[in-house]
């Protein structure tokens, strides 16, 4: 009786199998997918460091390349425009390659020698400084040859002499002669490869379209290639006009105000505009090297990078974002961010065309639908 009572059903033995089996199964499942998400992430992370050594390693052949097609999307609206005047695009390409060819070996031959003058110049330009800051400075100073005494006095070796070895600086001019084959190399690299892309005209992109499975795949490709050509292409000409104008202003500024080499500072905000915020805080401590060697008081040393800061916050305040737009505008901190990042791995050009290539990156987020949550999260 007891025995038949303690007798365990067989469909009950059966519900606890099974109940098992699932949870055994669901247990199954979720170490897999964890495991799969940890494979998926580390492979992800090795995708990165893969791409950023890439990066770094092969920068003497992708800057040349980047350089060329960001050429390319600069000067292909006047190539455009040549071709609906009957303009041979091979004839037009040719052209202004040489153009920016010419106008690039006339700026180095021009500014190389009086900056290189000025390089030599600049340590007797903080000297300068310290002696007109003397006033503010001289406590400070007392207090150091105090400690220099204390110093002298506690130093068992005082009285020994070390000779020093002055060493010549290279100039800019012997750094260029060293680097001249790397140099040429890459500027072949620039040359050919901008024509060959501005002379080919569409052929590029219908080469770029056979890549899609049917006619609505090459459709798109075509039509995200077109916007992306001309939003970017938009926005290089606008910057560069900006830019070009801020310089023109301020050489026409030092030259009434009788700096030398008016043209050389002009042409320097216009390339560190390029650079946001860093250029502007840059170019600005450099007129002040500018204004010291130039005038006698401080008063009137600090109006050239007085002048220069007004120049450029009306430009960022005020002309930039009307031109721009919000579309093409990006947040603070990931340009900063971009700026970092590009120049640690392709150094001063990195930095040049970091913003370039980090609104590449927004314009392809804003045509793909999956990722458009990152192209708003980079704007400002």
């Amino acid at each position: 009786m007891s025995t038949e009572h303690n007798k365990v059903p067989d469909n009950a033995t059966g519900l606890d199998q099974e109940f098992d089996n699932s949870t055994i199964t669901s247990q199954i499942k979720k170490v897999s997918l964890s495991y799969q998400t940890t494979i998926a992430a580390s492979l992800s992370i090795l995708a990165v460091i893969a791409v950023v050594t890439v990066l770094y390693f092969a920068s003497p052949i992708l800057i040349p390349i980047t350089l060329a097609i960001y050429l390319n999307l600069l000067l292909s609206p006047i190539v455009i425009f040549f071709r609906r005047l009957r303009v041979p695009e091979s004839a037009s390409a040719g052209v202004l390659v040489f153009g920016v060819l010419l106008i690039l070996v006339v700026a180095i031959n021009y500014l190389a020698e009086p900056a290189e003058k000025w390089l030599q110049q600049a340590p007797e330009a903080l000297q300068s400084l310290q002696s007109k800051l003397l006033p503010i400075t001289e406590p400070i100073e007392q207090i150091r040859d105090v400690s220099k005494k204390v110093d002298n006095l506690t130093n068992i070796s005082g009285d020994e002499q070390v000779q020093q070895v002055a060493f010549q600086k290279p100039t800019i001019l012997d750094q260029m002669t060293e680097n001249l084959p790397g140099l040429l190399a890459s500027v072949a690299i620039v040359v050919f490869l901008s024509y060959f892309l501005l002379a080919s005209g569409d052929n590029f992109l219908r080469k770029l379209a056979e890549l899609g499975e049917n006619f609505s795949r090459r459709r798109r490709i075509v039509t995200i290639t077109k916007d992306v050509q001309k939003d970017l292409s938009a926005y290089l000409l606008t910057i560069s006009a900006i830019n070009i104008t801020l310089g023109v202003c301020v050489a026409v500024t030092m030259h009434f105000l009788g700096v030398p080499n008016a043209i050389l500072w002009g042409t320097l905000a216009a390339l560190l505009n390029f650079v946001p915020y860093i250029g502007a805080f840059v170019m600005a401590g450099i007129l002040t090297l500018v204004g010291i060697m130039t005038f006698d008081s401080l008063a009137d040393a600090f109006l050239l990078p007085l002048i220069y800061a007004g120049f450029s916050i009306l430009e960022g305040q005020l002309v930039t974002p009307s031109l721009i737009g919000r579309r093409l505008s990006l947040n603070t901190p990931i340009v900063f961010v971009s700026l970092i990042f590009w120049g640690w791995i392709w150094g001063i050009l990195g930095v040049l065309i970091a913003v370039p290539m980090l609104l590449t990156m927004k314009v392809f987020f804003d045509y793909i639908p999956s990722l458009k949550s990152l192209s708003t999260f980079m704007e400002r």
